[in-house]
């Protein structure tokens, strides 16, 4: 039986595409209404849709406070959203996933998941005062399920010197 993208979604069972065996919902499973749902739980408005292999992601933002209370600038916040290389799916492009010789096993990722890209293959963007980046579908690299635990972005700077 050979390889047919149009049902590239049919090998999947109720688990996510990883070794982790936690439950996923495959975006062939997401109806309209649950996307429009999320996109506008997440952002405020559904007017951004992205093309042919494209995903649209909201990227993560660090919180206010510190986890032991000390309150982060918007400076630090803004420089910590932009830097991150995490964000949450909330569309993707009619030909994202389709390719069955990059994805044999169907999608990285699925709506609604924190995915990990490959820093600098974004293309950021803003809508509604929320940041936003449109990423191509083989840029994921993995996903977390607490992004707010994870360090995405390093300053070398700092790094070298140990600060």
């Amino acid at each position: 039986m050979g390889y047919n993208p149009a049902n590239r979604f049919e090998l999947y069972s109720s688990f996510a595409p990883d070794d982790s065996f936690n439950e996923w919902k495959h975006p062939k499973d997401w109806t309209k209404e649950e996307i429009n749902k999320l996109v506008m739980d997440e952002i405020g408005v559904d007017e951004t849709f992205p093309r042919g292999y494209h995903l649209l992601v909201k990227l993560w933002q660090p919180a206010a406070a510190t986890e032991v209370g000390l309150l982060r600038g918007d400076h630090l916040i803004k420089k910590g959203t932009i830097q991150c290389t995490i964000g949450k799916v909330l569309r993707m492009g009619a030909d994202a996933f389709t390719d069955a010789h990059r994805f044999p096993s169907g999608p990285l990722v699925t709506y609604g998941e924190w995915g990990i890209f490959r820093g600098s293959e974004r293309q950021q963007i803003g809508k509604a005062e929320k940041r936003l980046a449109l990423i191509h579908d083989d840029r994921f690299i993995a996903t977390d399920t607490n992004p707010d635990s994870l360090i995405t972005s390093f300053e070398l700077e700092h790094e070298w010197a140990n600060t």
